[in-house]
């Protein structure tokens, strides 16, 4: 299967695993899986949410 290029931003522990996503509009806010289409809109989004950009590339149907 193909997948387009799909960049998320994630929250990483010290060993390097993903352990949570950022907060999307403010600190009262659930954390969210934020997705993009490009790198460029990725790290401007990173430069005010934070977070590291990880970029997609497997998926799973789930059922």
């Amino acid at each position: 299967m193909y997948i387009a290029d799909l960049y998320i931003l994630v929250t990483k522990d010290s060993a390097g695993n993903i352990v949570g996503y950022p907060k999307s509009f403010g600190s009262s806010t659930k954390q969210q899986i934020i997705a993009f289409d490009n790198l460029e809109s990725a790290k401007r989004s990173q430069r005010f949410k934070g977070g590291t950009i990880m970029r997609v590339t497997a998926v799973e149907e789930a059922e």
